[in-house]
């Protein structure tokens, strides 16, 4: 696959780019506010997204509202997207008030699952849920039967319609262990996702190929550095095949699976991306070989049903400023080389049946998008506005949707590769 980087001028023994930038449009639609009258009666943060194959698009943030002069937070509130006719009337989650929606998954037929954790610092934190299906309104909160410990980081996937795993780790003083329930029409004992090990865990990923497969990958340093890389692999009908050692040295491992569930992860190091892959849910991972990069960090990996990936990375330059840089990967070619994507960080990753991907980030106040194409490599970037914590997600055919928050409100645009 080629890639085509952005031009670039030395200046000062750093090299400092000029990528090609376009202005919003085609085939990306102007940003505009999920709610038009949001930041009139408070402020709205912290988005987060799901995007089911077909289309559907659930969007979830906090709402903060101004007492005694200054903000306060108030409630999730939330907005469903139909292809056919826009955002609906935005939702209130009921039963929360200073939390937090974590993680966000949605199946092929619309259900949408929230899923958080109880801020009482009175007593050990616990996961919550909530669930919709379209037209409906969102549920009371389930509380996730607990493990040991203050719950932190939770995560939620559907790998088969209706069927939703959730996983968090339990944080007990110096230890820590990944746990894990399961929602098939109620939900499962918590059950251990990792081996009780001498140190905690950090960086949770989960992620499904929406056929029955999910992956959960971690790492465990003994301080705050490095420290080996793990992952389980969880089966529809079986549950989970056991946690297995995956590399020895990295930070924040990310996964893909394709739609037969083979699995990748890659995680990050000093020296640049590491990786390792698995064949089937029982086979031992490969051992770890160096991918592209160097200094990487926040990597994040996108596999299609095809087995082919798009891994992006922020790393700094010679100026010390953050940049964002991808490569792809293929089964027949390896690696392919790194490429600089442009200024900024916090990169989101797509990457549709056909080799096409899609690259949002975050970078000096603004929100920027990159298009990959197999044949022709990368388009200019596109500003899509002011804004941060941009989050992104795409469906079965490749339409991209954006949420971010600027000016005390959330916004969005989508990209459609073919209108």
């Amino acid at each position: 696959m080629a890639l085509v980087a952005g031009l670039a001028t030395r200046c000062g023994g750093s090299v400092v780019p000029t990528m090609p930038e376009s202005p919003i449009g085609p085939p990306w639609t102007v940003a505009a506010k999920i709610d038009p009258a949001a930041a009139a009666d408070g402020y709205d943060d912290y988005p987060r997204l799901g995007v089911s194959r077909r289309g559907d698009v659930v969007a979830v943030w906090a709402h903060h509202v101004v007492i005694d002069g200054r903000y306060v937070r108030n409630g999730l509130r939330t907005s469903r997207f139909f292809p056919e006719s826009g955002w609906d009337p935005i939702s209130t989650i009921p039963g929360i008030d200073d939390e937090y929606g974590e993680s966000i998954a949605m199946d092929d037929d619309g259900l949408a699952i929230v899923v958080g954790t109880i801020a009482d610092w009175s007593l050990p934190h616990q996961v919550w849920a909530t669930r919709a299906r379209p037209g409906s309104p969102w549920s009371a909160l389930e509380l996730v039967p607990p493990g040991p410990g203050d719950a932190q980081s939770p995560r939620v996937v559907l790998p088969l319609p209706g069927l939703a795993v959730v996983t968090w780790l339990g944080a007990d003083g110096t230890h820590g262990r990944g746990w894990s329930s399961v929602h098939d029409g109620g939900w499962t004992p918590a059950q251990p996702l990792s081996l009780l090990g001498n140190f905690r865990i950090y960086s949770p990923n989960l992620v499904t190929d929406g056929n029955g497969h999910a992956l959960a990958t971690w790492f465990e340093p003994p301080g705050f550095d490095e420290g080996p890389v793990f992952a389980n692999v969880f089966q529809a009908g079986r549950g989970w095949t056991g946690e297995r050692f995956v590399g020895p040295q990295g930070r924040a491992p990310v996964g893909g699976l394709d739609a037969s569930g083979r699995a990748l992860v890659a995680w990050t190091t000093l020296g640049g991306l590491m990786m390792s892959r698995l064949s089937t849910p029982d086979a031992l991972w490969t051992a770890a070989t160096r991918g592209p990069g160097s200094y990487a960090t926040d990597a994040h990996i996108a596999m299609n049903e095809g087995g082919d990936a798009l891994a992006v990375w922020a790393q700094q330059n010679g100026s010390g400023r953050f940049e964002v840089w991808a490569a792809t990967w293929t089964a027949s070619l390896g690696w392919g080389p790194a490429r600089l994507v442009g200024p900024g960080g916090g990169p989101q990753v797509m990457l549709d049946a056909t080799g096409r991907g899609a690259v949002v980030w975050d970078g000096d106040g603004r929100v920027y998008a990159r298009t990959y194409l197999p044949r022709t490599g990368w388009d200019p970037i596109v500003n899509l506005g002011p804004g941060s914590r941009a989050v992104a997600g795409s469906d079965g055919g490749g339409i991209v949707t954006a949420v971010w928050s600027s000016e005390g409100a959330i916004w969005f645009a989508r990209l459609n590769p073919h209108p």
